[in-house]
């Protein structure tokens, strides 16, 4: 995914992303102290600021607590994209809601509604959609050759899509 479609001063409604933290314990223990020490300079402006205050440390811990992943998986570099009714109050017309069922377990799923056209810049899939990774399994190269068909019937110009196949070994 390229990361600038859903930051900057691109409109993408209600729709966030951010970068996966990849962090251990330890790591997680340095970030938690380094907002406090940030914190504890600045709290003149967080006083004369609190609902501003609250408002961005909420946000902020909502988009941590999506965006933090096991160090094992940093090749990923993943990217997390995210809408949140409590921050928004509303979907988003780009937005659908549907309930799926996931490995068994129904779940409310909200789907991006993806524009094909020059004009609906950010969410034309042309423009976001840089890589995909294809995870362990035990036929990568099918699945490529699945994604390769897929991207083509939704108009995604494949010349521009990188699909990589892990090496990382399928465990069973």
């Amino acid at each position: 995914m390229d990361p600038a479609v859903f930051g900057g001063d691109r409109d993408t409604g209600s729709i966030y992303s951010a970068p996966v933290s990849y962090l251990d314990q330890s790591g997680l223990d340095n970030r938690l102290n380094t907002i406090i020490d940030r914190l504890e300079s600045r709290m003149d402006l967080i006083r004369s600021n609190k609902n501003v205050f609250i408002s961005s440390l909420n946000h902020y811990f909502e988009t941590s607590i999506i965006s933090i992943k096991h160090p094992g998986f940093h090749e990923e570099r993943e990217w997390r994209v995210f809408q949140n009714e409590a921050i928004d109050h509303a979907l988003d017309s780009s937005l659908k809601c549907e309930v799926m069922v996931v490995r068994g377990l129904p779940q409310l799923v909200m789907k991006i509604q993806l524009q094909d056209s020059e004009d609906s810049a950010p969410l034309n899939p042309n423009n976001l959609i840089q890589k995909i990774i294809i995870g362990p399994s035990e036929d990568g190269a099918t699945l490529k050759e699945a994604l390769e068909v897929v991207l083509e019937k939704a108009n995604i110009d494949n010349s521009k899509v990188q699909i990589l196949v892990s090496d990382i070994p399928l465990r069973q």
